[in-house]
């Protein structure tokens, strides 16, 4: 609750605020995560029109886990690209704005 309170307080004094949702395989990235994020945005973020932007899981920090001499767990997995076309199909149906950087 706290994060969106925050997210609605950043949105209303400051008018070019992305939301940015990393999509993660085996944790939010099955279709009831797109719903679930659409209902809490759409009702809390109710006509601001705020851009979401969907980011792919990658392995970019992989290397900087290493350097710290952390292991690192997640296994490789990968974000099927139709999956972010139906996370933007549910968000757009939601009156959602989806955009790409």
């Amino acid at each position: 609750q706290h994060i969106l309170w925050m997210l609605e307080q950043v949105s209303e004094n400051h008018k070019d605020t992305l939301i940015r949702i990393p999509l993660i395989p085996g944790f939010n990235d099955q279709p009831g995560d797109a719903e679930g994020f659409a209902k809490i945005f759409a009702a809390r973020m109710t006509g601001r029109k705020i851009p979401i932007e969907l980011l792919c899981y990658h392995e970019f920090g992989k290397a900087k886990w290493e350097q710290c001499g952390w292991e690192y767990q997640m296994p490789a997995v990968h974000v099927d690209p139709e999956r972010v076309k139906e996370f933007e199909s549910v968000f757009k149906a939601n009156g959602l704005r989806c955009v790409h950087t």
